[in-house]
């Protein structure tokens, strides 16, 4: 099923090849007029970004070491790391987003108050990113209120993964 509202793309996991090869041709020509974003149940794409984003992400509470997949003795000692270990919608290559990256997950249409892009579903208030701000202080973004802050390593926040779309 494929419903076009805006520039916005919807479409189920169970479409054909053929409604994907005709889709993919619009998205393309839209996305060299204007960027449009696309939802694939899984995912969604940030074309004025080209990013392809965990609609979901994780929502449970991760230290920074076990979101990076940074070893620890203490945090981290089974060397966890959950996006570059990810195998999710097809693809391996997911990384932790940067500070920036997190912040344009924020509609800026209308950013007050803060609300994500159309196609993001995630549930949890402040989400670590790649960004370190000092040794030991990573650059978390929350988006309850549209704010960044810095957390120490061993906090706990929640996890949404990203990757290039080329």
């Amino acid at each position: 099923m494929i419903g076009i509202r805006s520039k916005l793309f919807y479409l189920s996991t169970s479409a054909t090849s053929a409604t994907l090869a005709t889709l993919s041709t619009c998205f393309f020509s839209i996305l060299l007029l204007s960027g449009c974003f696309f939802d694939a149940d899984e995912v969604v794409i940030d074309a004025s970004n080209n990013l392809m984003w965990q609609a979901s992400g994780f929502n449970g509470a991760y230290n920074w070491f076990e979101a990076k997949g940074v070893f620890n003795d203490f945090f981290n000692k089974d060397d966890m790391n959950l996006c570059e270990d990810l195998q999710y919608a097809g693809y391996d290559d997911w990384r932790l987003p940067t500070i920036n990256e997190l912040g344009s997950l924020i509609n800026k249409i209308d950013p007050d108050p803060p609300s994500l892009m159309d196609g993001m579903k995630l549930k949890a208030i402040t989400y670590w990113s790649s960004s370190t701000r000092v040794s030991d202080r990573v650059w978390v973004y929350n988006f309850e209120d549209g704010t960044t802050n810095y957390h120490a390593q061993s906090a706990e926040n929640a996890v949404v993964c990203v990757r290039a779309v080329e």
